[in-house]
Order: C-alpha cells, then sequence, then structure tokens
C-alpha cells in the first residue's frame, strides 16, 4: 500500500491533470473567457467597486509606508489597476445597451 503524504497529493493531482489535459484534443477557449455579457450600467458598477476598493487599499498601504507608496507597492497597484480597466473595457465592449 502505498501513502502519500498531505504535500505531495497537490503535486500528485496537478500531474494528472496536466497528464490528462494534454491527452485530450480539445478546442481552444474562446478569446475573452470569463467575461459576461452584461448591461452597460452592471459593468460600470463592477468597476467602480473594484476601483474603490483598491483605492481604499492603496491607501492603507500607503499610510503603512509611511505618506507615500514604495516603488513596489506603486506598480503592484499599477498592476491591479490595468487588470481591472481591460476587464471593463473587455466587458463593456461585450455589453448589450438596454435603454
Amino acid at each position: 500500500m502505498v501513502r502519500l503524504s498531505v504535500l505531495t497529493l497537490p503535486f500528485v493531482g496537478g500531474l494528472l491533470l496536466a497528464a490528462a489535459s494534454s491527452a485530450q484534443a480539445e478546442v481552444p477557449p474562446p478569446a475573452y473567457m470569463g467575461a459576461t455579457p452584461m448591461p452597460r450600467t452592471a459593468a460600470f458598477n463592477v468597476y467602480k467597486t473594484n476601483m474603490l476598493a483598491l483605492r481604499e487599499e492603496a491607501l492603507k498601504q500607503q499610510a503603512a509606508d509611511g505618506g507615500a507608496l514604495s516603488a513596489e507597492h506603486r506598480a503592484a497597484f499599477q498592476r491591479r489597476i490595468d487588470h481591472v480597466e481591460a476587464v471593463y473595457k473587455r466587458r463593456w465592449h461585450d455589453t448589450v445597451d438596454i435603454r
């Protein structure tokens, strides 16, 4: 009987998953996987909520950094802002205008 520790299970599971997925010939996912068509107002509300949450987190980090964000934290927040904006633009493009 083979005993696997808890630490090796994710590794073994990942190997099995990689082997199974490489064995199947699947159609590649759509270009915007996970983008859900929604009304434009909903897309904007999600964007606004995400940006306000990032702002609050950045203000807390700024206070923790002594009044100004460090270069590393500034770059990290900019990457997150860029991601939120990219998702918003994609959702806006895929939205339905319901007037």
